[in-house]
């Protein structure tokens, strides 16, 4: 699990530094005694009316009256989404009790409740504490080295009823269930981030509505990590993609899902959906495109094109045994990243399960990285 400091409100940010400068102890700010307040005018903890915006709706069950506070807010991550500020309801029972009804919360996702005694933008306190021992089964508390409780990470994906204790400013956690269909928060601004070996470049994406998702056309050389952020460069969205470009154009660590990389070079519509966070890749320029292949991982058999920049041709002699007649079909790379998924065109017959050669022979073994296709031709009949 991730466990990093990570004070993503820019406010947040220049407060530390103004710490820095008048020799203020970064504990100060976590034990919330207003160090970090700025001199502003003093702010009355009072919940205020709020009515969700239609593109917010999805995240708030109808039914309820909700509230914010300038005083005290809640801070989440979610699925790489980061927000301030989220509407609560009043328990009916308990006025200390603010509730943040169904929440959708997915493993590293995290939690902090930000307070604010005054108008200067700065938060003078920052918590995560969990109020409820057992709760350590669905989450885990991070501290600062002073000891001082400053977030909870998720550890069980779930949507939850976060029930905020404005006395101690701790959090229940009540888990309503699994996650049947992932629902994510409304991405409400997005910016494409290209990064190579020498420089970051961050676009802004151009929103459609008639898709419901953010675009933009733009060069993307081969090898690039591309990611997805806020305009406020908070928000680093984490992705899915459709599974027909997995292994082909681009490759998803499914560990890091933040980035994405480029198997191929060139051209690109790009589309990041506001709702679903899947990115789809359209190349434009497949004749001209960057194209890379080499025969297993690191094992210095690069392939040089052939007639076509995405034709690849390697020789292959298949030889099995007389208990083992079956011949693996090597795997084809991209420079980074796992095996590209090729559709194998049988021509001879001499191919089982699309991974096996039948007879022994000489083979010529053409990737096609236009259409991702494995032809398999015996050379020597």
């Amino acid at each position: 699990m991730k466990k990093r400091l990570k004070f993503l409100s820019l406010a947040l940010i220049i407060a530390l530094a103004v710490l820095a400068l008048s020799g203020c102890e970064l504990s100060d700010l976590f034990s919330g005694d207003g160090s970090g307040g700025g001199g502003g005018e003093p702010i009355e903890d009072i919940p205020v009316l709020y009515t969700p915006t239609a593109d917010e709706a999805t995240g708030y069950p109808s039914g309820y009256t909700y509230y914010t506070s300038e005083a005290l807010k809640l801070a989440t991550e979610v699925h790489g989404n980061y927000s301030i500020g989220r509407a609560f309801t009043l328990d009916s029972e308990n006025e200390k009790i603010r509730v943040y009804k169904s929440l959708y919360l997915y493993e590293e996702d995290y939690l902090q409740v930000l307070h604010y005694k005054d108008t200067s933008g700065f938060a003078d306190g920052v918590y995560g504490i969990l109020s409820d021992t057992s709760d350590s089964e669905l989450a885990t508390v991070e501290y600062t080295d002073g000891g001082n409780a400053y977030q909870i990470t998720v550890i069980k994906d779930g949507i939850y009823d976060l029930r905020l204790n404005t006395e101690d400013f701790s959090i229940d956690m009540v888990r309503l269930g699994d996650i049947e269909t992932p629902v994510y928060e409304r991405a409400q601004s997005c910016e494409m981030n290209i990064h190579t070996s020498s420089s970051h470049t961050y676009t802004e994406m151009t929103y459609l509505a008639e898709t419901d998702e953010y675009y933009i056309e733009a060069d993307i050389p081969r090898g690039a990590s591309v990611s997805f952020v806020s305009a406020s460069h908070n928000s680093h969205y984490k992705l899915t993609i459709d599974s027909a470009l997995s292994d082909t154009l681009i490759y998803l660590n499914n560990t890091d899902t933040d980035n994405i990389r480029m198997n191929v070079g060139g051209r690109y519509k790009i589309y990041f959906g506001k709702g679903s966070y899947q990115v789809r890749a359209e190349l434009q320029n497949a004749e001209e495109a960057e194209y890379f292949c080499q025969v297993g991982f690191g094992e210095n058999v690069k392939l040089t094109p052939a007639d076509k920049s995405y034709i690849f041709v390697y020789s292959f002699s298949a030889q099995g045994t007389p208990t083992d007649p079956y011949v693996d079909i090597p795997s084809f790379y991209p420079e980074l990243g796992m095996k590209y998924k090729l559709a194998v065109i049988d021509e001879d017959g001499f191919v089982s399960g699309g991974s096996y050669i039948t007879e022994a022979g000489n083979y010529n073994l053409t990737v096609n990285l236009k259409d991702f296709t494995l032809t398999v031709k015996r050379v020597d009949m």
